[in-house]
């Protein structure tokens, strides 16, 4: 259960770094 539980962190920590980096690619065209 602990290996699950990491990679779901890893897999969430990915997700929110891409996601904040969109936002800035957003706010960089406007």
């Amino acid at each position: 259960k602990v290996n699950e539980l990491a990679d779901e962190w890893c897999t969430s920590e990915w997700w929110i770094r891409g996601f904040h980096l969109v936002l800035r690619v957003m706010k960089a065209n406007k």
